[in-house]
């Protein structure tokens, strides 16, 4: 029915519309919600008049024909896959707004496999490209709308109006002269379809192309607003800042002179370049997205008349920033220094990560050594040809001149005195010549790359004799390699190294001026030679293992003799162990310990003092009985009952625990000293006199002690307390003084308590100390005095200060109440205090006389013993014409104090001291309490 035929007739029309959900539900998702839409029944463009407002039109289905795009770009800083933001200092956004971005964004299209640039009529970047922060608010339709402007720097590039047909690409490059490189590779891309790979792109909402136009908005993996950031792998594009790395490879060299029988040595700023040394940087997986491995190889030596050859020095430009490791040959080193305009800084001690300008400095890590082989005592000595010298394994054999030159050596492990240490064994030998010892030097000796000049000087050729054996394992008959053969010649010199140290043709790194058995157990060793009729005596030694014999001895070693099978057998050494504990029941330490075999004149095998834990180890030679023996000052000791008298079996290789010994001692232990209150009167009983705030006359000691425990030959012990008041006691004038009128007040068995009076008022250290005399009717040798001192115990200075100050305002000096109006000014407190002590009670007043706030002196006890402190008050009426600033060591400068300031808000506190205050360093001072306030005096009446 249409108006026109049936213009008086109401028009029944039946029209379902719903509109709501999403427009369209795709594969690729659903498109936005629709709200804000509206129907209307129209007749000849006109509203039909009476029309309801809610009609069914069907299903409405809306696909946009424009869309709007978000592109995020953030810097890769942690090198974890995606924008991580302010996740534990990660990456960060790319400031996008023109003028500011170092990266460019291009739109496309793809038609036909190829991409095509938009003509301004089908898209006009300039009018729809908008740059912004992620700040959105929602618009009246129910769309977020963009707001500019919202902060100082964009990170978001915003591309409205793109045709929702159209196969839309982005691509992202870096400008000119920008130092940034955008990721392209996996998991990265630098050019990102929005109509396929979806996932991979990050798509979110409607897709372009032919799945486009079902959202009115498409992002490339678009800012979440989550706490806390939560940003996985969403990024569109990531992009890395990039760096210079520079560098050069020189080093301080050392050669042959030219002319002559000299060296010629670089300085450290004029050194050699080196050629074929290789130096690249490799970005480690998995910490470094952007970068690509480099490298540079030297190719030449410099002319010494040449400025430095270019060829010798490299520069990586571009390097995207990461981790990366500097790949150099062996024996090569490299320094890191951070370039700041042009100029190297700060050394880095790697590019670990790369984040700055970076020069390296590759220079050898290895050390260089020259020098002469001579021999004689002419000055100069006569130089020698053909001598091989060797450091750290690195042997060169001298030139015509005596001269010498070694590079590339390491620093090895080596002992002195079996102490480790690391550096350098020189050492040398020829035809002919007596070989030189190693010498030994620690690693200060010299520096890498830096040749240092190092001599060796050859006695003139010797005669010898030869010895030489096996050393084998007991049991299982086993080549020991790695003992030490030493040899003793019987002239004063101990056990020292053969003539020829050096003879063996592999050693171990910590190999130093011995000897060592090679991995056939074997060894042959030269021997200064001896007269007919002398002889020398050979010993082995390995640490964890005994020998037997332990030395063969009267070996002849006259000149061209020879001693083959000079063997000795090695054990696997014991060990005896226990723990030693104190007279208290804890571990004890400082006691030597020592194993002595029970083989008559037998020297201790094994010493160990034992340490707090009071436990000690003994490696001893194996299958042998000792006597473990324990001393200690003034200590006795008693074994377990399975090792009477200390006597202990050791089978070879095994530990043998001895278990607990105990000690006992007549010195006295866990001393207690302290000061002690007013006591009791005894003699009074009516009254008691016992005051807990008042510090007696009297010091009382408590400690333990058992008198009768003294060595074999003493007499029971007597115990003297002595004192030192010195802060220092070690320091001259304030010696330990005996209290000898010290009296034992209490014993109980061991326990024992001694009183005596207060050397002073401050604070000292008490000890007690015990003496036993010789007893001569039990040991008719002589004996020194046994003196056992203990521990100290400090006692500490008395210490008066006040606590507990309160202050009120009342109307009489001897009111029981606060009185608000009141004229006087009442202080109480508490304090421990003696006949020594001494207050005063300080106000803290806005005094116009002392040109403002001043502590001054309000009241003071009348007695003057310390013992009052309550009821302390004072009489602020008319003021105080002559008031005393209150200092540390008295009184300062005096002036008035009016009424009224007194009567205002002020603060009070207790000044304590003990003794008399002076000015001297050390004097005593005026202590002052914590303040209390105290409000101002009400008006009278009020």
């Amino acid at each position: 029915a249409t108006a026109a035929g049936n213009s008086n007739d109401i028009v029944n029309l039946n029209v379902d519309a719903t509109v709501s959900g999403a427009t369209v539900t795709t594969d690729h998702g659903g498109g936005d919600a629709l709200g804000g839409w509206a129907l209307s029944v129209m007749s000849g463009g006109a509203a039909v008049a009476g029309a309801p407002a809610e009609l069914d039109a069907g299903t409405i289905e809306v696909r946009y024909t424009t869309q709007t795009l978000r592109v995020y770009v953030h810097n890769e800083r942690d090198q974890v896959f995606g924008f991580t933001g302010n996740i534990q200092g990660g990456d960060g956004g790319h400031n996008m707004n023109p003028g500011s971005a170092a990266i460019e964004l291009t739109v496309e299209y793809q038609d036909g496999g190829r991409d095509h640039s938009f003509d301004s009529d089908e898209w006009d970047a300039d009018m729809n490209t908008q740059y912004s922060s992620d700040r959105t608010v929602r618009g009246s339709n129910g769309e977020d709308v963009l707001i500019m402007g919202h902060r100082s720097t964009s990170r978001l590039v915003v591309f409205r109006h793109l045709p929702a047909d159209k196969d839309i690409i982005v691509s992202a490059s870096v400008m000119n002269g920008a130092s940034y490189k955008v990721l392209d590779k996996d998991p990265h891309n630098d050019v990102l379809e929005t109509f396929r790979n979806l996932e991979s792109n990050g798509v979110m909402g409607g897709a372009f192309g032919a799945q486009g136009g079902y959202s009115s908005r498409v992002s490339l993996c678009p800012l979440q607003e989550k706490n806390p950031q939560n940003f996985d792998s969403c990024s569109s594009f990531a992009i890395v800042n990039t760096y210079t790395v520079t560098g050069d490879v020189s080093a301080v060299d050392v050669s042959m002179a030219r002319s002559g029988d000299g060296f010629s040595v670089d300085t450290p700023d004029d050194p050699s370049f080196v050629r074929d040394i290789t130096v690249s940087l490799t970005p480690k997986a998995g910490e470094n997205f952007g970068g690509e491995k480099a490298s540079f190889t030297t190719t030449r030596y410099n002319d010494d008349n040449e400025t430095p050859d270019p060829r010798t020095a490299f520069e990586f430009e571009d390097v995207a920033g990461g981790v990366y490791s500097v790949g150099r040959p062996s024996g090569w080193g490299a320094t890191a220094y951070e370039v700041e305009d042009g100029a190297a800084t700060t050394t880095r001690s790697s590019v670990d990560p790369l984040a700055g300008d970076v020069h390296l400095a590759i220079r050898p890590s290895t050390y260089s050594f020259y020098g002469y082989v001579t021999t004689g005592d002419a000055d100069p000595p006569e130089t020698v040809p053909d001598v091989t010298v060797s450091v750290n394994g690195v042997s060169a054999t001298s030139d015509e001149y005596g001269r010498y030159i070694l590079k590339g050596v390491n620093r090895v492990y080596y002992y002195d005195d079996d102490e480790r240490k690391r550096g350098f064994i020189f050492s040398a030998s020829a035809e002919g010549q007596s070989a030189k010892a190693d010498s030994m030097v620690a690693s200060g000796f010299a520096s890498a790359n830096s040749p240092k000049m190092y001599d060796f000087h050859l006695t003139a050729a010797g005669k010898f004799a030869t010895i030489s054996g096996t050393v084998r394992a007991s049991g299982s008959n086993a080549p020991v390699s790695g003992a030490k053969v030493e040899v003793d010649y019987g002239d004063g010199e101990g056990w020292v190294a053969p003539a020829n140290p050096n003879a063996k043709s592999s050693r171990t790194l910590d190999a130093n001026n011995i000897y060592l058995t090679g991995s056939d157990g074997t060894y042959s060793i030269q021997v200064t030679a001896k007269a007919l009729g002398e002889f020398v005596s050979v010993r082995v030694t390995k640490r964890g293992m005994n020998f037997q014999p332990e030395t063969r001895t009267h070996l002849p070693a006259h000149a061209g003799s020879s001693q083959p099978g000079i063997d000795f057998t090695g054990y696997l050494s014991a060990t005896i162990s226990g723990q030693v504990r104190a007279p208290g029941g804890g571990p004890l330490s400082g006691v030597e310990v020592t194993a002595t075999s029970l083989v008559p004149e037998s020297e201790p095998a094994a010493t160990a003092t034992t340490g707090r834990t009071g436990r000690f180890m003994l490696n001893v030679p194996s299958n042998n009985s000792y006597k473990v023996e324990l001393t200690l000052t003034g200590h006795n000791f008693a074994y377990p009952a399975r090792y009477p008298g200390g006597i202990v079996f050791a089978p070879e290789g095994q530990t043998v625990d001895i278990g607990t010994i105990t000690s006992t001692t007549a010195g006295a232990l866990s001393v207690m000293a302290a000061r002690q209150r007013v006591p009791d009167d005894a003699t009074t009983t009516a009254t008691d006199e016992s005051d807990p705030s008042r510090w007696g006359p009297d010091i009382m000691v408590t400690f333990t002690a058992d008198s009768t425990d003294v060595p074999t030959g003493y007499n029971t012990a007597t115990y003297v307390l002595q004192t030192n008041t010195s802060t220092d006691p070690t320091a001259a004038g304030h010696p330990w003084v005996a209290q000898t009128a010290a009296t034992q007040t209490e014993r109980e068995e061991h326990a024992r308590t001694w009183t005596f009076a207060s050397p002073s008022d401050g604070a000292f250290n008490v000890r007690v100390v015990a003496t036993a005399t010789d007893n001569t009717s039990v040991d008719p040798t002589p004996l020194d005095d046994l003196v056992i001192t203990s521990g100290e115990d400090p006692v500490a200075a008395v210490d008066p200060s006040a606590t507990g100050v309160k202050a009120r305002r009342q109307a009489a000096a001897d009111s029981d109440e606060a009185a608000a109006t009141g004229n006087f000014i009442q202080a109480s407190w508490t304090a421990v205090t003696n006949g020594s002590s001494d207050f005063r009670v300080v106000a803290q007043v806005d005094a116009a006389d002392f040109g403002g706030m001043v502590w001054v002196v309000l009241a003071v006890p009348t007695e003057t013993d310390g013992t009052e402190r309550e009821g302390v008050s004072a009489d602020i009426t008319g003021g105080i014409a002559s008031a005393s600033i209150a200092i540390p060591s008295g009184t300062g400068g005096t002036g008035a104090v009016t009424e009224d300031e007194l009567a205002a808000a002020i603060s009070i506190a207790v000044e304590s001291v003990q003794g008399t205050a002076d000015a001297t360093a050390d004097g005593p001072k005026w202590m002052r309490s914590a303040a209390f306030p105290l409000a101002a005096r009400a008006a009278s009446g009020g």
